[in-house]
């Protein structure tokens, strides 16, 4: 007796469907990581108190180590 696959081969109609399933599942998933990603740094950034940018915290800590080159 010859043992075939329970699984048939599918549709061009069931390919349409699967990939445009699995392109939507990808979508929804990445759009969850990235405002989860955003939502921390968004708390990263509030938590850590500083008011100012990055530039400018590198410029005012370089002019309090150097007070003759301004």
């Amino acid at each position: 007796m010859m043992r075939r696959s329970l699984r048939r081969a599918l549709t061009p109609e069931e390919h349409r469907y699967v990939r445009k399933w699995t392109v939507g599942v990808l979508i929804f998933y990445g759009a969850i990581g990235l405002t989860a990603l955003g939502v921390m740094g968004l708390h990263l950034y509030i938590t850590d108190g500083s008011s100012q940018s990055a530039a400018a915290a590198v410029t005012t800590t370089a002019a309090a180590k150097h007070p003759g080159n301004r």
